[in-house]
């Protein structure tokens, strides 16, 4: 734990902007000593007559969407942030540059640096504080001139750094990308039709606009496990959220924080999915090309989980869809929570197999896979285990109809008893991975199961002497 007594007060935008992990940076109006921590306090009102139109980019107001207070007697701010590091600019075309990739237009930080003859930035590492924190009064924070500055708090505030809004990896790239004022080459190439370059911000809308694209291919679910195993957290957010429609779940609470609906995403302070029915199960995703997935990850499924499900959330399967190797405390932190560890190739299996064949997914036996211990990585296992037996009894299937048409070619009235089938079978088709059929009843029952009215596979029959006899109707294809 750590005592704080601090707030830097931001615009509402920035803190939205910091508290949705779409920015790192704040422009203070003095320098800050890295490892300084403090409160984030947002400010509705905006220096002079200023607008955010005329300070941020279009892209960015759209991207961050800044929402007024709702109790402006007693206002409450839930983050507080560590400086990382802090430098001052004091080149116009560094400026320029420094537009292209934050929310600020380049009139809005030109007149800063006119102003005040520098620009400090200040990069804040940002974490949720445990429970949102209420305000006495509003005046005393809510002033223009409080703006990029540091102010004393009434009171002193205990906070750890067990909640990070940004996973380290992360924040790092971003801090890297505006330390070095580059903007990347696939920026570049992005134009508007008046020849102006894109913002980062700009950027972040199409990426949206690609993962959506994906949300529409045909051949969706091939891309699962590429993109969770890419840094595309965006996509694969909402790819996760379509698994699990198409695997049966539903979610009828029309909750934001708490949602399925793949065209939408949790953002800051919400569930990556959950969905209610048949029954509840709740999830955070995790898209990672090399890093390791730390504690972090868990740690924030169970807080949203208890702050927006509440009681409900012990009720839940709890689950994580990540890639990469989890960290010896995420791997702790998720087995003594009961939380299952899923691989994005493991979930992108259950679909197909769920496409290819409907029915042959039980979603009752699959909550009695997740809700048996050892948690953690051990779900995955035990997962892949049950599409392997999934597979090998769609195999058995497959096999047993290939086997009553083979025999109905034989045959003058191209049907057969149950007791010929089985021994063909045995004798043409078992072998050390396709065991053989033990008893005509457990044929005779497979039989019967592929002449249902709704597989029809084969026919059935019975003769005058009450002997039931199969035929061939059509194939059951089977490509694993």
């Amino acid at each position: 734990m750590v005592l704080l007594n601090t707030a830097l007060c931001l615009p509402a935008l920035e803190v939205d902007g910091l508290a949705k992990g779409l920015s790192v940076i704040a422009a203070p109006k003095r320098f800050i000593v890295p490892g300084k921590r403090f409160a984030l306090l947002p400010v509705q009102a905006l220096p002079g007559d200023l607008t955010e139109e005329k300070i941020y980019h279009e892209s960015a107001v759209k991207a961050f969407r800044a929402t007024a207070l709702s109790d402006k007697e007693s206002p409450s701010f839930q983050f507080w942030g560590k400086c990382d590091f802090c430098q001052h600019l004091t080149s116009q075309e560094k400026v320029q540059v420094l537009s292209q990739l934050t929310a600020w237009k380049i009139d809005a930080l030109a007149e800063h640096l006119r102003t005040q003859d520098n620009l400090f930035l200040a990069f804040i590492r940002l974490y949720h504080l445990s429970a949102p924190v209420r305000l006495d009064t509003l005046s005393a924070y809510q002033s223009p001139d409080k703006i990029n500055n540091l102010i004393p708090l009434a009171q002193y505030l205990d906070v750890d750094e067990t909640q990070p809004v940004l996973e380290e990896d992360k924040f790092l790239a971003l801090k890297q990308k505006l330390i070095d004022l580059k903007v990347e080459p696939e920026a570049v190439l992005v134009e508007k039709t008046n020849g102006e370059t894109k913002t980062e911000l700009e950027i972040e809308i199409i990426e949206e606009t690609l993962s959506q694209d994906i949300l529409n291919d045909p051949e969706w679910f091939s891309k699962i496990a590429e993109v969770g195993n890419s840094s595309d957290g965006f996509a694969f957010e909402k790819l996760v959220r379509k698994s699990f429609i198409e695997l049966g779940f539903q979610n009828s609470i029309g909750n934001p924080k708490a949602s399925l609906d793949p065209i939408a995403t949790g953002g800051a302070g919400g569930l990556d999915f959950y969905a209610d029915k048949p029954y509840p199960i709740v999830g955070e995703c995790k898209a990672t090309k090399t890093q390791r997935v730390p504690s972090g990850t868990p740690a924030q499924l169970i807080r949203l989980g208890h702050s927006i499900l509440q009681r409900h959330y012990d009720e839940c399967i709890k689950m994580i869809v990540v890639a990469g190797d989890l960290t010896p405390g995420a791997i702790r932190t998720a087995e003594n929570n009961t939380i299952s560890v899923i691989r994005p190739e493991t979930l992108q299996k259950l679909v197909e197999l769920k496409i290819a064949h409907p029915g042959s997914i039980d979603l009752f036996e699959l909550k009695d896979i997740l809700n048996t211990a050892p948690f953690g990585e051990q779900s995955d296992r035990r997962i892949n285990e049950f599409i392997a037996s999934v597979w090998r009894c769609l195999t058995e299937r497959s096999l047993l109809v290939e086997a009553v048409r083979q025999l109905s070619l034989q045959e003058k009235d191209r049907s057969v008893t149950t007791g010929y089938v089985r021994v063909y079978y045995n004798a043409v088709f078992a072998k050390d991975s396709i065991p053989k059929l033990s008893t005509e009843s457990d044929t005779r029952d497979l039989l019967v199961e592929l002449s249902s009215p709704l597989t029809a596979y084969v026919g059935r029959e019975k003769s005058v002497d009450g002997t039931e006899r199969f035929y061939f109707l059509r194939e059951l294809k089977i490509e694993d």
